[in-house]
């Protein structure tokens, strides 16, 4: 819990009642992998803050495929403040790749907390802020670019992914096949092995 405390006092002062109300009604689990935590088209009734793992936020597309739109990594929200808040469907299933801690907080101790805290309307959007520039930040250099860029700027943007997560996620969230991966980071080991000799 501590952890979630911690992070949300980045964005603003939330005090010690805050902080109480938080310890007192949020709920700490373990994930699995492949267990889900949000499903497409489901309004969210609680916030999840990643501890530690990775989730993938995945959709289905207009064929039905499943593409990952995104990854949560270690101290994140799990699912947006913005849709929480709102009300509206999720666009994603949000499933664990790897074993994860997460904290969730329902809506009821939301609520209270909200009415604890004066400015908690500017620290949730500074909150929901901060999670999309991140989102869209970590999206951009990947989108339209040649397949050994894509892979580049992926570990640029996600550094440490490469080792926790199974290639075909990667390979599904750039858009490249997962042969193409292997032949790019063969490469990439050929030429540090040269430059090395």
């Amino acid at each position: 819990m501590d952890e979630l405390i911690i992070y949300m006092r980045e964005f603003g002062e939330i005090g010690s009642a805050a902080e109480e109300l938080i310890r007192a009604h949020a709920c700490e689990m373990t994930l699995g992998r492949h267990d889900i935590i949000l499903e497409e088209g489901e309004i969210p009734s609680r916030i999840g803050y990643l501890v530690s793992g990775v989730l993938a936020a995945i959709r289905s597309n207009v064929r039905g495929d499943e593409v990952i739109s995104w990854f949560v990594e270690d101290r994140a929200f799990a699912t947006g403040f913005g849709d929480y808040y709102q009300q509206v469907p999720s666009r994603v299933r949000l499933e664990a790749i790897i074993e994860s801690r997460i904290v969730f907080i329902n809506d009821v101790a939301l609520s209270k907390v909200g009415r604890s805290v004066q400015r908690w309307d500017e620290i949730v959007r500074k909150l929901s802020q901060h999670d999309l520039i991140a989102t869209v930040t970590k999206r951009m250099g990947i989108v339209g670019e040649d397949p050994r860029t894509r892979y580049l700027e992926f570990e640029l943007r996600y550094p440490g992914l490469v080792e926790r997560i199974p290639q075909s996620m990667i390979s599904n969230y750039l858009g490249i096949a997962p042969a193409t991966i292997s032949r790019i980071r063969k490469r990439m080991r050929s030429n540090v092995d040269a430059s090395i000799t």
